[in-house]
């Protein structure tokens, strides 16, 4: 399991394969075609280089190995991976919409909840 790491460096949640979950293990989103899709289909963002980013590309959140982006605070330690059940499986999605031609590094006015609720940007 990968961790996901905020703006502030605590871990928000966890990576699997294709699988997003929660920090208590529940799944919340998956990727397909370096996008990150809810379960019931709705498009939140991308996966490019270790960093999730929202549909107009500035980052939310990273996992360790991110390249790019803007500076990384210091990573917070003490957060314990769960022990989620199997990866649900994806849904079947179109293609994703087309990224953006930047990618930002100023983070984005999402935290992870919201990113993950599919809360627009717009409306920050």
């Amino acid at each position: 399991m990968e961790a996901i790491y905020d703006s502030r460096g605590h871990v928000v949640g966890w990576r699997r394969r294709a699988t997003i979950f929660d920090p208590a293990g529940n799944p919340r989103a998956f990727i397909s075609q370096r996008a990150l899709f809810t379960y019931d289909g709705k498009f939140l963002g991308r996966l490019e280089d270790g960093w999730y980013r929202d549909p107009e590309g500035h980052p939310v959140a990273f996992e360790a190995r991110a390249s790019g982006g803007p500076m990384r605070p210091l990573l917070q330690p003490g957060a314990v991976a769960p022990l989620p059940d199997p990866d649900p499986a994806p849904l079947p999605v179109g293609p994703p919409p087309p990224p953006p031609r930047i990618r930002s590094s100023k983070w984005s006015p999402l935290d992870w909840d919201r990113f993950l609720r599919g809360v627009p940007v717009a409306n920050q």
